[in-house]
């Protein structure tokens, strides 16, 4: 493990910067203000920056806009008030569409009041991954049955589970099962087949988002999770061929974005670019960085957190999926200053302790 230099990694610089007396300018200071870490901040930004242009207008017609926003912004913020429990993020994009379909209509019509038009952040569209996953060990195996017989049975049984936990009836179809070997974290449930013996650590996974809106808002209540975990317990445990096989562990709802922030990570704002010092006028930290294209921003956050040396931090520019690590202390950082750089191309995020 390399020496770390802690310099400048107690606390992050204030970001200074003299307000000019105009309406932009006290416009990009709100914006400022606005979250920029995680999925809520990507998810949010677009209301944060409605209301700082109702606050700060730049024409007449963004001064005349009511309170209440736009139809589709009033739409996505109940979204946002109402959804609660597990898997709330996929749950949220579902509703944010349907928003954007039931609003087209009213939305138009208000941008022509207005003489407005609401541009789409197409820079900060971000993918979900949402699994209910199930922990499945096998603490040893019988002498008279192949592996393939006990996947099966533990797919069906878990099938069975879920359909009974969910109050799909005994003749329809259930939520396909894949059992595949066990990995932390959350990740792409591909469907296929096990061609040779998977071992004995093995995860139960479900697509959530293949599920019906309906069973999707189930499974947001942790007591369709136990009546799973219970349903599925009763079966392994009835059944002589299984009992006394596994060792199981509860059912977990888990999701995860490619907006979201893996590791130790502060957001030094939109608009920000990562420097070593104020003498740093470089865009690569005097040659010390290390650029990877065609990153999402977790897993550009994943590469720092994970990198053999030590990371301090990395720059990322959404339009481009340009992650940019950092191997040399992150003491400074500037307003970005590249030309065709939207408001929220660029964040630098500056590891903490």
């Amino acid at each position: 493990m390399a020496v770390v230099n802690q310099a400048c990694m107690a606390q992050c610089p204030a970001h200074n910067r003299r307000l000019k007396d105009n309406a932009k300018e006290l416009l990009e200071n709100c914006l400022r203000k606005c979250p920029s870490s995680g999925f809520r901040a990507t998810m949010t930004f677009e209301q944060c920056k409605a209301q700082c242009e109702r606050a700060h207008p730049l024409s007449d017609g963004m001064a005349s806009i009511p309170a209440s926003g736009p139809p589709m912004e009033g739409c996505e913020k109940d979204c946002f008030d109402r959804i609660t429990g597990n898997f709330w993020k996929v749950r949220y994009q579902r509703c944010a569409g349907k928003c954007a379909i039931n609003t087209a209509a009213d939305e138009v019509v208000f941008q022509t009041k207005h003489n407005i038009s609401m541009p789409e952040m197409k820079d900060l569209e971000t993918q979900v991954v949402s699994v209910l996953k199930k922990r499945i060990i096998f603490q040893k195996r019988p002498d008279d049955h192949p592996f393939s017989f006990l996947i099966f049975q533990c797919r069906k049984k878990a099938e069975d589970a879920l359909g009974k936990a969910l109050g799909i009836p005994a003749k329809h179809s259930k939520p396909a099962v894949v059992i595949r070997p066990f990995k932390p974290g959350v990740h792409h449930v591909g469907v296929q087949a096990l061609n040779q013996d998977p071992g004995n650590d093995l995860e139960a996974v479900v697509d959530v988002q293949a599920l019906s809106n309906e069973n999707m808002d189930k499974l947001a209540d942790d007591s369709t999770l136990k009546s799973f975990d219970k349903a599925f317990d009763d079966a392994i445990s009835s059944d002589t061929a299984m009992h006394g096989l596994l060792k199981i562990f509860p059912a977990e709802a888990a999701e995860v974005t490619s907006a979201s922030v893996s590791g130790n990570f502060v957001s030094l704002g939109w608009h920000t670019v990562c420097r070593r010092d104020k003498a740093d006028h470089t865009m690569n930290g005097f040659g010390t960085t290390q650029v990877v294209h065609h990153e999402t921003l977790n897993s550009c956050s994943q590469m720092c957190t994970d990198s053999k040396t030590y990371c301090y931090g990395f720059e990322y520019r959404a339009h481009q999926a340009r992650c940019e690590l950092w191997t040399q202390p992150i003491c400074h950082h500037e307003e970005a200053n590249v030309q065709g750089a939207t408001f929220v191309d660029f964040r630098c995020f500056k590891r903490c302790q």
